[in-house]
């Protein structure tokens, strides 16, 4: 590694291509912030709580987070 030089090899770094987009888009972390993704979307967040309008998510049994109907912040704003 000591005799290899080192300019032999492209400055760029592989990690910074996601590839075909960005994700999360800003769009994408003001839903989750506001609770309005499905949570059946999510994972390993303890501290998510859905909060839109989609009644249909009180009967999800693959939903595990609590539901707050009604409650994100997003419907309150001015």
């Amino acid at each position: 590694m000591l005799n290899t030089d080192p300019s032999q090899y492209p400055d760029e770094n592989p990690l910074a291509d996601k590839g075909g987009g960005t994700s999360p888009t800003p769009a994408e972390v003001q839903q989750y912030a506001d609770g309005l993704v499905d949570p059946t979307e999510i994972a390993y967040d303890n501290s998510y709580a859905y909060r839109g309008l989609d009644e249909s998510q009180i009967t999800n049994k693959d939903n595990t987070y609590p539901i707050h109907l009604g409650t994100s912040p997003r419907f309150h704003r001015k």
